[in-house]
């Protein structure tokens, strides 16, 4: 299920055809479902009008999402029963009925198809994972706003402290792996799987398509050159 709502990327609708080289921000999406080996159907679920108009241009199924969806967030950490089952309800609507489904943001070009393999077999591993993340690691060096002034201060302001040994910091994609079966039968277990951020990298304005292209040759060079 490859998700393309406006509420959730505003600019699906100008975006989403915007070229990558020899393809689409979304056909390359599409390729990386296609090239993993391991999914059986693409569903769109989207309503944005320009993905609706030209569906006959895309290899997949389109599903126009109704309005009883709207606004809804798609936070893959929330394991609230009442938000999983508003997923599975919307799984269901759009006629997908796999134990198992990817929900992937169509503005997630660099995610390959490897990364969704390693997420299928992360997931087989431990009989007790439920759902699987992809997260990237960001910098522990944050920082905070004190209010009312312009002042800047480290999160980690302490005397003696060693910021270098601090916990890594990760956060979270808009992609996720789920066994519906483990998720709604008990307490769920979500797990990461870790990766870098330039396969996490998320195009979210037209600002950014110059950027994602070079992350984009970046990527294939560094595949492409020996070990």
């Amino acid at each position: 299920m490859i998700l393309a709502l406006t509420w959730l990327t505003p600019r699906v609708d100008k975006l989403w055809s915007a070229p990558l080289h020899d393809e689409t921000v979304l056909g390359k999406v599409l390729k990386n479902c296609q090239r993993s080996g391991i999914i059986d159907e693409i569903c769109i679920v989207t309503n944005a009008p320009s993905l609706v108009e030209r569906r006959a241009e895309l290899d997949a199924r389109i599903f126009e999402c109704p309005d009883f969806y709207v606004e809804h967030a798609f936070n893959f950490l929330n394991i609230e029963q009442h938000n999983l089952y508003r997923e599975l309800d919307l799984s269901h609507a759009a006629a997908i009925h796999g134990d198992l489904t990817f929900q992937l943001s169509w503005n997630t070009p660099l995610l390959g198809a490897r990364t969704l393999e390693a997420m299928y077999h992360k997931l087989l591993d431990d009989q007790s994972t439920a759902r699987v993340i992809p997260m990237y690691p960001v910098d522990p060096h944050l920082y905070t706003k004190l209010p009312g002034t312009e002042d800047f201060l480290p999160v980690w302001e302490h005397k003696g402290f060693d910021r270098q040994k601090s916990l890594q910091l990760f956060r979270p994609t808009t992609v996720c792996l789920t066994n519906w079966a483990r998720l709604l039968s008990t307490i769920p277990k979500v797990v990461g799987l870790s990766l870098d951020s330039v396969s996490c990298f998320t195009l979210d304005s037209e600002e950014q398509l110059a950027l994602v292209r070079h992350l984009h040759t970046y990527q294939q060079r560094s595949e492409s050159s020996p070990a």
